[in-house]
């Protein structure tokens, strides 16, 4: 049986939350569970995950190299060179703003800045939900509700990454 998650990542990648602020995240989106799933523990799974360097969030089997933010283009091979750069640093998170020319158009971009269409952020936190017992960030205006709450919840604005393994 396969999981689905969604993933709260801040924008800004060194950001970590107080924990007051986790623990009024954590109550809010246990609010947003289905009534029968109020029943059984453990649902739906609510993980504040808190990394000791920048980590890369993804989307596991939905994850896709990410694009161009300017031009949409297909950058693999230069994402992957750049990934391989910073991985190798002693610190992530002096270098994950590091801008480069993308091959495409040029424009000088960061790795956090390109397009990773909700199946990627960086990040040395993430609030990690198990969405499947959460109907109301399956619509739209619903997503968008949550989104809004949870970046005012943990005071900062945040990148979603939708996780199924």
């Amino acid at each position: 049986m396969s999981d689905s998650y969604l993933m709260f990542v801040p924008k800004d990648p060194s950001y970590i939350p107080e924990s007051s602020a986790m623990d009024a995240t954590t109550e809010y989106i246990n609010t947003l569970r289905r009534k029968p799933a109020r029943h059984f523990a453990g649902i739906p799974y609510i993980e504040h995950y808190v990394g000791e360097d920048i980590e890369l969030f993804h989307g596991m089997e939905l994850f896709r190299i990410p694009s161009c933010r300017c031009c949409k283009s297909n950058i693999t091979e230069w994402w992957n060179e750049k990934m391989d750069y910073i991985w190798h640093q002693e610190s992530r998170l002096g270098k994950i703003h590091t801008k480069w020319p993308v091959p495409c158009c040029g424009q000088t971009l960061s790795l956090p800045e390109l397009d990773y269409q909700n199946c990627g952020a960086f990040g040395c936190y993430a609030l990690i939900c198990n969405d499947r017992e959460m109907e109301l960030v399956h619509t739209e205006e619903g997503l968008q509700s949550v989104i809004n709450t949870v970046e005012k919840l943990l005071k900062t604005p945040v990148n979603i990454v939708w996780r199924y393994i």
